[in-house]
Parts: structure tokens; sequence; C-alpha cells
């Protein structure tokens, strides 16, 4: 921008002698001041940017997940962080001493906002590659259930590491100065452990790193930098792979099992990821895929109870009771055929399924007992139980005329 257009927008005192030369030239000062700090973090961070990319081979060549942290990715950013928020302090302190009223302070916001975009725009062009790609290893590796807990932990990790370094550019330094410098009372309780207690050491450890790790999460969160809009698009832009990925691996399942599964897992993550303001992105990701996933349980469900309820039509098979409710093998016992004398010896066979009892006596002398294949009474026995079951024993009980049915069919009755 040129100094004259920037000065004939803002008042003066006319009155005073040279005002307006003067005027003129202070803000062709201030318009210099903004483009040299625009060329020094704008323009630096756009060309570290094509400069990792051009050395890694990015983004034909996705680097390993666990091998990010410590590439050129993080260590090139991490390099120029300490200088660029030194020149952004500048701009802040600048903007501050304004005022929002003021109308020279619209051009520090635009400075603000170019950085920032600038910024976000190179971590998108680094990370989607790499991000994308893990996402689909881990469903060939661990499958779409084992997917999903890994990737959500993957992705908290990473919002944790992007917002440290994004306030490492745009954040106050005082701040997170006042935050590491704040005593935590779970680290002193730690450490005043006894060296002896030897089974306590674990634990204390344990407890330790949690506190450090919520320590680190207090910290970060102190900052109010890293809610910047322009900063929480990025990183949902970032996270919106495991959408991507998970959404494209619901399509084809139709196990109702594994759908729930996948819903639980998600949940879990989800309030891991509620438990920080910094990992909200993630959050609402994660959010996205259960519901996609419920609709898919949903449609499958409605889809099996059409298909096996409302479609369903009997057989001869699924009526055969009360053979259906036996085992095979007291099925198979219980249908053998039953030999009983008919007392002019002769001989005649039950029919298949029914166990028959002694005969009952019908005042005839020359009537011999009936004779049973051995394990019917067994077979009877079980059907008894299965009926009692099923059937609460009241005055007159299904078991007991089950029981008396061979004898009266003996007996001719």
């Amino acid at each position: 921008r040129g100094g004259t257009g920037y000065a004939a927008a803002q008042p003066y005192d006319p009155r005073a002698g040279g005002s307006a030369e003067y005027y003129r030239r202070a803000c062709a000062l201030q318009d210099a001041a903004l483009e040299l700090l625009r060329v020094g973090v704008a323009d630096r961070i756009s060309q570290t940017s094509a400069q990792v990319q051009d050395t890694l081979n990015l983004p034909r060549v996705p680097i390993a997940a666990d091998k990010l942290e410590a590439s050129l990715v993080y260590t090139r950013f991490h390099g120029i962080s300490r200088r660029s928020n030194a020149l952004l302090s500048v701009a802040r302190e600048r903007l501050d001493a304004l005022g929002p009223g003021s109308v020279a302070s619209s051009s520090y916001e635009d400075l603000m906002s170019l950085c920032r975009g600038a910024y976000c725009s190179a971590r998108e062009a680094l990370l989607t590659s790499t991000v994308r790609m893990h996402m689909d290893t881990l469903r060939e590796r661990h499958g779409l259930v084992g997917m999903t807990r890994l990737a959500s932990v993957f992705l908290i990790r990473l919002c944790n590491v992007e917002t440290a370094l994004y306030l490492d550019f745009f954040g106050d330094p005082s701040r997170r100065q006042q935050s590491r410098r704040r005593p935590s009372s779970g680290a002193v309780d730690a450490d005043g452990n006894d060296d002896g207690q030897a089974a306590e050491d674990g634990p204390a450890m344990r407890r330790l790193g949690s506190q450090s790790a919520s320590a680190s999460r207090s910290a970060l969160s102190d900052d109010p930098a890293f809610r910047d809009a322009e900063f929480q698009s990025c990183l949902g832009s970032l996270c919106s792979a495991l959408h991507r990925t998970v959404r494209r691996g619901l399509v084809s399942v139709l196990d109702l099992d594994v759908l729930c599964q996948v819903v639980s897992v998600l949940r879990e993550e989800r309030a891991a990821a509620n438990a920080s303001p910094v990992t909200t992105a993630a959050a609402r990701a994660v959010s996205g895929v259960i519901q996609d996933a419920q609709e898919r349980l949903i449609f499958c469900a409605n889809s099996s109870l059409h298909r096996e309820v409302v479609k369903f039509r009997p057989g001869k098979g699924d009526l055969d009771y009360p053979g259906k409710l036996l085992p095979p093998g007291e099925k198979a016992a219980a249908a053998g055929a039953i030999v009983i004398d008919d007392g002019d010896g002769g001989e005649g066979t039950a029919d298949e399924g029914e166990a028959k009892a002694p005969d009952v006596p019908t005042g005839d002398a020359d009537a011999k007992p009936s004779q049973t294949t051995g394990g019917v009474d067994d077979a009877v026995a079980a059907q008894l139980k299965v009926y009692e079951s099923w059937f609460p024993p009241h005055a007159e009980r299904p078991a007991d005329t089950l029981q008396d049915l061979p004898g009266r069919r003996a007996a001719g009755l």
C-alpha cells in the first residue's frame, strides 16, 4: 500500500503547522514497517514450507507417522518460530496500544490475519497427505474397529502438537511462562514418596506422567490464541481424514456387532478428546463419524428386521415342536421307534417322536407289560424339563398330560 492513500484516510488537525506532511510521512513509515513484518513472518513461513516440500518430496511421498514429529515438517518450523513470534509481538503490542476504535488498527489486524492464513495453508499442505496415508494404513492393518481407536489417539496427539507449534508463532510468551512457573500439587506429592517403597514407585510415576500431561494441556489452553478461527479450521481440515476413511469403511459393513463396536470405541475417544479444549477439533471429527456409524447401524438393523421378521415365512422345520426345543442328540433318541407288545403276540411300533411309558392295566389277564428301547426314559425326562421351563406348574400341567399320554395310547383310550 502507498502511504499517500493511507494518510488521506487518517484524521489530523489542520490547524497545526505542517501536520499534513508530518502525518503523511508517519503513515508511510508505518506501511513500511508493516511490509517488513509481512516479509519477516508470512513470506518466511511460505518459503520454509516450499523448501520442506521440495526436500521431502511432499505430498507425493508422505512421511511415516512415527517419524513425523522428528522430521523437517516440525524442526524447520520450530527454528523460525522464535523470530516470528518476536515480530508478531511487536504488531500485537502496537495493536493493543491503538485500541479497537482506531483506523490504524485495521492495518495491523490485516497483517495478523495474513500471517495466520499463510501459516495454516502451509501446515495443511505439509500434513494432509501424511495424515490420510496413516489413516489408510491403520485401516489395512487393524480393521475398522482397531483403526477407529488408533486413529482417534493419533488425531488427539496431532492436535496437541500442532497447538503447541501454533502458540510458538502466535501465542503470548508471558502467558506460557506464567503457566510453566505455576506449581503442580500432584508433582509435589509424587516427589515426596519414599525411595524404599518400591511397590509405590510405579503408580507414582504413572500419576506424575498423567499430571505432567494434564499440566501441559492446561498451559496450552491458558493462551486464547489457539482459538483463532483460521487455526481451528486448519485442525478441522486435518481431522476430517478420519471421517473420510471411516465413512468409506462403513459403507461395506453389514455386521451389527461390528457397527456397535465402532460406535462404542468412538464414544470413548470422543470423551477423551472433549477433556481438553485444545483437542476440540478432534472431538468434532469423532462426533461426525459417530453420527455416520449410528445411521449405518440403524439402516442395517431395519434391513435385518424387515428381512428376517417381516418377510419370515415359517417352514415345516420351524414348526417342529417340541422337537425343535431339544438338543440334536436327545431329539434323535426321542424320535426312535418304540416297540410295544399288543397282547396278541404281535408287535406294534409307536409313532415317531412319541415316547411311551409302561401300559396301563385294562383288566385283561393276558395283557403283558410293554417293552421300550433304551434311552427313551431319558429323552422323556429331558422333554418334560423343557416343557416345565416353558409352562409354569399349575393345577393340571401340560407335562403331566404328556406323561400320561403313552399309557393312554397303549390302553386304547
